[in-house]
């Protein structure tokens, strides 16, 4: 899982919730077991318990990201790009990319420093797990 699933999974839910015509002001957020839910600990019979917190405004939905998850998933996305990239800039090289020249010299400039910064990065990422 991660927070742009989680982001994606929350959307999907309050769009369904908003179409359903029931709507309730209040829930739980644990598990009824053994009719007692885990959340607050009040007991239920047949699922009638009023819930223990208050439904939320669409607007005050917020995905939490951990940023440095997603830093770490951004990192790994480029690192295993990396072959790719460089089959594509070899063939940009060569001129087997296409006929526009001038499109060919600037994608050629922009993925050479794209490797450079990944190579940067890896170097970066090698150092700290020395340490």
């Amino acid at each position: 899982n991660n927070s742009v699933d989680h982001f994606d999974w929350i959307t999907c839910l309050t769009k369904m919730c908003k179409e359903s015509g029931s709507k309730v002001e209040r829930y739980h957020t644990g598990a009824l077991l053994h009719n007692k839910w885990t959340c607050c600990g009040s007991k239920s019979v047949a699922h009638e318990t009023e819930g223990c917190h208050v439904v939320s405004d669409e607007k005050e939905i917020v995905p939490e990201i951990d940023i440095y998850r997603e830093l770490q998933r951004l990192y790994q996305i480029l690192v295993d790009g990396i072959n790719k990239i460089e089959s594509y800039r070899t063939s940009l090289m060569e001129n087997k990319a296409g006929d526009d020249a001038e499109l060919n010299k600037r994608s050629l400039a922009s993925l050479n420093n794209l490797v450079k910064v990944i190579q940067d990065l890896r170097s970066t990422h090698e150092h700290y797990e020395l340490k």
